[in-house]
């Protein structure tokens, strides 16, 4: 049985994402109260910001947003929370890539290999651009894994954080009754 939603055209309707100028952390944490005035059980709402994290730092452009679409529709998440955090976090995605893949290389060569200075990339495009496409590749994949290793830990202890977090908001708003805890 599907649960009912007010409808859009009500007077009380308050949407969860109003897109307005800069993002800010107070606008992603007031629209993340509005998802559990919605409905959406802490549970949920923590699952969807560790999923929407981890995916969104993935160190592979291009993707994210396919992957929180692909998580949220497995998982049964709202997809609108998981890509709000998915967009919020994609500063992160840019600013740990390279650190991710050099983890990566020193994890596995023990030292970094793919050199990241538009020179030296251009040179090796220049002398053997099937060997240079390769060797990124093998670092992206380095990266992945790199990524995995910290990011598992990390999405325990995110869970766990923000579970409480929104925990504590819901009964305190009224949200949570004392036979569902």
């Amino acid at each position: 049985m599907r649960k009912s939603f007010p409808s859009i055209n009500t007077r009380n309707h308050k949407p969860a994402f109003k897109p307005s100028g800069a993002w800010s952390w107070k606008k992603l944490t007031e629209s993340l109260k509005k998802f559990l005035h919605q409905g959406i059980t802490p549970e949920q709402l923590a699952l969807t910001v560790v999923l929407g994290t981890a995916l969104g730092i993935i160190p592979v452009l291009g993707v994210t947003t396919a992957l929180c679409a692909v998580a949220a529709l497995y998982f049964r998440l709202n997809m609108i929370a998981i890509q709000l955090i998915n967009w919020f976090v994609y500063p992160l995605q840019l600013i740990l890539y390279i650190p991710f893949i050099k983890l990566g290389e020193l994890i596995f060569y023990g030292e970094t290999v793919f050199p990241f200075s538009p020179a030296d990339m251009i040179d090796m495009i220049r002398g053997n651009w099937w060997k240079t496409m390769t060797q990124f590749w093998l670092s992206n994949m380095m990266g992945i894994f790199a990524w995995l290793l910290v990011f598992i830990p990390v999405s325990i202890l995110l869970y766990y954080l923000s579970l409480g977090v929104f925990m504590r908001f819901a009964a305190r708003n009224g949200k949570i009754t004392q036979e569902e805890n």
